[in-house]
């Protein structure tokens, strides 16, 4: 099944081993004592491999992926789909400032690729539909509020462009979860992040300048915090001190 959402040419294939998909690529690192099936792809040591038969799991440790001949080695070229979350989250941290016309972009990929993993996950019947539910619906939030939007869009600043990254990079776990090595995937965050690009580069130079401030001041902030909590705890442990050691004298 395919359909072509945004110009997205996505088709919903087959599912491989479900793993964990925040904080990494949504492929889980090798495990030694962990129990594989034919096909079940893994990463080590910053290589990808696929299990060439099944894998029992084992008490005492399985060889590891390199100088095993369960594991065949996947080349490079051939790693399509692979989405690495942890890479495109701090990718996404950093769009700054976020515009009407940057906000409009993420919020189309976003409700598409979200969509795309609701139909594949009631295909397969796969658990965990109120998250992905409740993602559309945050989506379809902002999209209610970007209707109501005016101003020019490279110049006008969306205010609640922080909480959209969020469910926008939410979306693209969602559908890495429902089909992890979706190749289309990657094609998805890469027109996306191309229309985000050329958003940032139509923003006005002053307005770009002027967000670097706020981000160097959050950070600012934050380490006086620090400083300040230091200098408060070396206080109290000093008042402490003195006062343990008055009442020694006092004996």
């Amino acid at each position: 099944m395919s359909d072509g959402l945004y110009g997205l040419d996505v088709v919903i294939g087959a599912r491989t081993k479900q793993t964990s998909v925040i904080g990494d690529s949504g492929i889980t690192d090798w495990d030694s004592h962990s129990a594989y099936s034919a096909g079940d792809r893994v990463r080590y040591w910053g290589n990808w491999y696929k299990a060439t038969r099944d894998i029992s799991s084992s008490i005492w440790g399985n060889d590891t992926p390199d100088k095993s001949d369960a594991w065949t080695v996947i080349p490079p070229n051939q790693v399509v789909g692979m989405f690495d979350i942890a890479t495109q989250q701090r990718q996404m941290n950093g769009v700054k400032p976020v515009t009407l016309g940057i906000a409009r972009a993420m919020l189309k990929y976003g409700q598409a690729v979200i969509a795309h993993a609701i139909v594949a996950a009631d295909l397969t019947g796969l658990p965990g539909g109120t998250a992905r539910k409740n993602c559309q619906a945050h989506l379809q939030w902002h999209e209610d509020t970007l209707s109501k939007q005016t101003g020019d869009l490279n110049s006008t600043i969306y205010a609640s462009g922080d909480d959209l990254k969020k469910w926008v990079m939410q979306a693209f776990i969602e559908e890495n979860a429902v089909e992890e090595g979706a190749a289309y995937l990657d094609d998805a965050w890469n027109k996306m992040w191309s229309e985000i690009a050329d958003g940032l580069a139509k923003i006005p130079a002053q307005i770009a300048k002027a967000a670097a401030p706020i981000v160097n001041a959050a950070k600012y902030t934050y380490w006086i915090a620090i400083g300040t909590a230091v200098v408060v705890l070396g206080i109290v442990a000093t008042g402490v001190g003195l006062g343990v050691k008055h009442r020694i004298a006092g004996r």
